[in-house]
């Protein structure tokens, strides 16, 4: 456990200002692997961050838990759509379609949260989300 505490100060200690985030999915031995190359260089490292969420193998990796999400899995196409459009280099299109289906999904999964329903009992005012 104190190896993997070392491994995200020091990911936090050079990426932090850079405004990056150590997740449950971030491969460990990319991490380990920046970390041992880069030599405090912050730049460099994040460089190779970004290279190793642009592989295409990584990518697709990153994207099989959704599967398990039933509000994802009918989206699942138009995720992989913007997966192709991301490797193409079309950030254009896959950016609108990303967060398309991150608003459906979120709505899938919480429906009401903070909508103004019929059998609501507080008031609510109309352009006001809560």
């Amino acid at each position: 456990m104190s190896e993997l505490e070392a491994l995200v100060e020091a990911f936090y200690g050079l990426l932090s200002d850079k405004r990056w985030i150590f997740h449950d999915r971030l491969s460990l031995t990319a991490v380990k692997t920046i970390l041992a190359e880069v030599a405090q260089d912050a730049d460099r490292a994040e460089t190779m961050l970004i290279d190793h969420y642009c592989d295409s193998e990584q990518l697709t990796a990153m994207l099989l838990p959704l599967r398990k999400l039933p509000a994802m899995r009918h989206r699942l196409p138009l995720v992989e759509k913007a997966r192709r459009d991301y490797t193409a280099g079309r950030y254009y299109a896959c950016v609108h379609v990303l967060l398309s289906v991150m608003d459906g999904f979120s709505t899938s999964s919480r429906p009401y949260a903070g909508a103004c329903t019929p059998d609501s009992r507080r008031k609510c005012t109309p352009g006001t989300a809560s």
